[in-house]
């Protein structure tokens, strides 16, 4: 005698919907439906939905992607209307594909023409700006406290939290991996690190995990801060720091620099000499995690600077090397460095008394093509981070420090006085 509907005993296999077969999480069997009651054409074949699907899926994540990060750009925490709009306008194929589409609540953006506008001066040295993005890769971000916070609260948090950090890496010489997360989460305040690896749902934790940097692995990072090879040894599967080698281009040659070299890095001037070794036997990097910063030196994370030239294909071709991308994008933006502005001590008390969200995105080099420059570069406008022109080099960072050292030190005399 067979068994009712939804017996325990039912010999019959759960159900499995369209949706998960094609590993969406749109409805593929709605858009179907509605596909068929629309009358766009006679038939309506099997496949067609499920493509409409991940199309209509791959669109909202690009979008929410972006309104979130003009939500943060706003210090807001929710994303509202207006942020969809400023993400849909300000992208130029967001914009191309919805350009008609009116958002309710959106706001507008402002169109004024180009004649009622003041027109710009000479300030090459001043602004530093690329002729094409309009972007000051150089220009340090402000971030803006409450008089309650400044007096009150900081002081707490570096009260609290500095003998903590002693404390913490004191012990990192016998546990590094653990006591440099304490302290990157809880002491830096960078309690979430949204990690992602391109073709893979963040579901898929396990295959994530296998993405993670590793010995024998090269990757090739935007440069923004001190602490960018901290963020990368505590979500990489390395335990020991010992085992990782930052090497940072300088001119004609390649420097490899240890983990705590590195940091000090951002806080030189332009023109200052590197810390490290110049990078002569490529057999030494056996074994290790190596992450490669092209450009030399740091940005506001708004832009990709140039990459150095001198970078050889000897060392994108290393035996027995895995080579893959990393996108970091870190918000707010005054916790980038992109001239040395503040010391180490008012940058650690910046660490010290705010939250620090970041965005990585892995990209694996899986073509059959040699790991190369350019293809590393390609990588980074497709994840929403453009691509700065060769005129704002290194030697145009030292003009514009140069400028603004001469701007900045007036200024903190009067208002000393």
């Amino acid at each position: 005698m067979s068994g009712g509907k939804g017996k325990a005993g039912s010999s019959e296999k759960a159900s499995t919907s369209r949706s998960a077969k094609a590993g969406l999480t749109f409805p593929v069997g709605r858009v179907h439906r509605l596909l068929r009651k629309g009358n766009y054409a006679q038939r309506v074949g099997s496949g067609a939905p499920v493509y409409l699907t991940s199309v209509l899926e791959y669109l909202a994540a690009e979008i929410l992607e972006l309104a979130g990060n003009a939500a943060r750009d706003n210090k807001k925490s929710r994303i509202i209307p207006r942020h969809l709009q400023l993400a849909i306008r300000n992208d130029e194929e967001l914009n191309k594909l919805l350009g008609h589409v009116t958002i309710a609540q959106g706001g507008v953006l402002p169109n004024i023409h180009q004649s009622l506008l003041p027109t710009k001066k000479a300030t090459s040295k001043a602004s530093q700006e690329d002729k094409g993005t309009g972007i000051s890769p150089f220009m340090p971000e402000e971030g803006v406290q409450s008089p309650m916070k400044k007096s009150l609260m900081n002081p707490l948090f570096i009260a609290v939290k500095l003998p903590a950090l002693y404390i913490m890496y004191a012990l990192s010489f016998f546990a590094p991996k653990a006591s440099l997360s304490v302290i990157l989460r809880f002491i830096f305040g960078v309690s979430d690190i949204d990690l992602s690896v391109e073709g893979v749902r963040k579901t898929k934790t396990d295959e994530i995990d296998r993405k993670r940097p590793a010995k024998n692995q090269l990757v090739v990072a935007n440069f923004v801060s001190p602490i960018d090879v901290l963020v990368l040894y505590v979500m990489s599967s390395v335990k020991s720091i010992n085992d990782i080698v930052v090497l940072i281009p300088r001119g004609s040659k390649v420097f490899a620099l240890t983990f705590w070299q590195f940091y000090t890095v951002p806080f030189l001037e332009p023109d200052a000499a590197m810390p490290g070794k110049e990078l002569r036997d490529y057999k030494s990097l056996a074994e290790k995690l190596v992450i490669l910063f092209p450009e030399e030196t740091p940005s506001n994370n708004k832009a990709i600077l140039p990459f150095n030239n001198s970078i050889r294909d000897q060392l994108l071709s290393l035996p027995g090397f895995s080579y893959s991308t990393i996108v970091l994008r870190m918000y707010p933006k005054y916790i980038t460095l992109p001239i040395p502005n503040v010391s180490k001590f008012q940058y650690l008390c910046k660490l010290l008394t705010g939250k620090v969200f970041v965005k990585a995105k892995i990209v694996p080099h899986t073509d059959s093509k040699q790991y190369s420059m350019k293809i590393a570069r390609e990588v980074f406008p497709d994840n929403g981070m453009p691509l700065i022109g060769e005129d704002l080099s290194l030697q145009a960072k030292a003009k514009f420090f140069a400028y603004y050292k001469s701007y900045a030190l007036p200024e903190s005399s009067r208002r000393r006085k």
